[in-house]
């Protein structure tokens, strides 16, 4: 499976259990070569969510994963945000779901799907790809895997 495939099979249902739910979990997707996982994290900042992937892949290092796609709800804007201010700071933010898909030789893709809360409703905008992604969380989870198989 390629990272292209990996999002196109996580995007297969998210979009419908965002509408649906009205949020969406921050799940990862092992792909791996004896089986494959879902694996669902839980954080409160970046620290925690750093030692979430890592925990996550030596948890799976059993399973000799080969791809992994990590969804979650996410900002994004048009702009790069000045320092000392965040995405969620900027005046033309958007929420949006997104997905990140690394394979073990570090083949990244991701994509998002921009969205609206509209009177208690989910309106979804166009799926927007981008190759050649920085995937800092996926390359933790890499990084988990390998102690976790040692």
């Amino acid at each position: 499976m390629t990272p292209k495939e990996a999002i196109d099979s996580v995007l297969d249902k998210a979009p419908a259990t965002l509408k649906e739910d009205k949020y969406h979990n921050p799940i990862l997707f092992v792909f791996g070569e004896k089986a494959n996982a879902m694996v669902l994290l839980e954080f409160k900042d970046s620290d925690s969510k750093h030692k979430a992937m890592l925990a996550a892949g030596k948890k799976v290092a059993h399973l000799r994963p080969y791809c992994v796609a990590f969804i979650s709800e996410a900002w994004m804007a048009k702009e790069i945000p000045p320092e000392g201010k965040e995405v969620h700071d900027m005046p033309d933010k958007e929420e949006c779901l997104v997905v990140v898909a690394q394979n073990r030789q570090g083949e990244t893709q991701s994509a998002a799907i921009p969205f609206s809360r509209v009177a208690g409703e989910i309106v979804l905008g166009e799926t927007i790809y981008a190759p050649y992604t920085e995937a800092y969380l996926l390359k933790l989870f890499w990084k988990g895997t390998k102690k976790g198989g040692e």
